[in-house]
């Protein structure tokens, strides 16, 4: 493994140009080949500044007090290593890097946003936790927009939130926390390392097992409603919490998320972190009718029309 070729992405150069200074991604490129070859090598043992770092392969490359490339296996299968991020060591690039020295806790908002990396990790925990775009790119964009208006800088982490220590945290609506390291990385004077979000235990939640965190609102569904009754069926028939409401399903303000049953069958609900059971609340539920039974409901409805007109 250790004699494997090391292929440089873009996105690693582009970050090496961004930490230096340098003109392109090509001079970048230029630099780390000849820092690879004379001083680089594999390994899957990080020294201690840099030993919360992660790679998709658990291998970097390494270049003593300098710096390390995460490494990623080649999605064809061909005998080389992938590049995937530039990171130097906290000294070196205190010493030699472009970013600037800044205080976290004296900025908020896009102003704080702006001096910090978001991991490849934290990006791929948002799209996980938070059903995010598919595309790395557009999920870490989105990610940005949420965070935007709400984020802050705070040295402990919020107390529901279970995590690894860090330098710093970033938070925003009493709900996202994200772990900062003041390490840097791509230009930027921190990295945040991982992306956490209050409801991530209710996603892991299943069927009946959702049901119990689940409680429906009386002002919606009286003691007596049949609806009670199809969604205590539906449960446990299989459910899962959604971020993102049906395009079929018309929307309710004061929904957070969605249980979906089915294709079919689905509930707004809304989130309330701060109980210490039943956060959410069902408030209506959606069923997507066939065409068959919307042509009968529109035939009672005449019938019903033609009756009540009938002297």
């Amino acid at each position: 493994m250790s004699d494997l070729p090391i292929v440089v992405t873009n996105a690693c150069a582009d970050n090496c140009a961004r930490e230096f200074g340098f003109g392109g991604r090509e001079q970048a490129r230029a630099w780390l080949a000849t820092l690879i070859r004379d001083h680089g090598r594999i390994t899957n043992q990080l020294p201690a500044p840099v030993e919360r770092r992660r790679s998709r392969s658990g291998y970097f490359l390494l270049v003593n007090d300098v710096l390390i490339l995460p490494l990623a296996a080649d999605r064809e299968g061909r005998k080389q290593w992938i590049a995937t991020n530039c990171v130097l060591f906290p000294d070196y690039r205190r010493r030699h890097g472009a970013a600037r020295d800044v205080d976290p806790f004296m900025l908020e908002g896009t102003a704080l946003l702006n001096q910090v990396n978001i991991s490849a990790h934290a990006v791929e925990r948002f799209q996980q936790r938070c059903q995010a775009s598919p595309d790395p790119q557009v999920a870490e964009a989105e990610l940005l927009n949420t965070l935007a208006a709400g984020v802050r800088a705070v040295l402990r982490p919020p107390a529901w939130c279970r995590t690894a220590k860090a330098d710093f945290y970033l938070v925003a609506y009493n709900e996202f926390c994200l772990p900062v390291s003041r390490q840097g990385s791509g230009g930027k004077a921190f990295d945040a390392l991982t992306c956490m979000h209050r409801a991530n235990d209710l996603f892991l939640l299943d069927g009946p097992s959702l049901a119990r965190v689940c409680f429906i609102d009386p002002k919606t569904f009286a003691a007596d409603d049949e609806r009670r009754e199809a969604i205590a069926t539906a449960f446990q028939n299989g459910a899962r919490l959604s971020w993102h409401r049906p395009a079929w399903v018309k929307p309710d303000w004061r929904a957070r998320f969605w249980v979906i049953f089915s294709d079919r069958l689905v509930a707004p609900v809304a989130w309330h972190p701060d109980r210490p059971s039943r956060q959410l609340v069902i408030l209506g539920l959606a069923e997507r009718r066939t065409l068959i039974q919307r042509v009968a409901r529109w035939i009672r409805s005449l019938r019903g029309s033609a009756w009540s007109d009938n002297p």
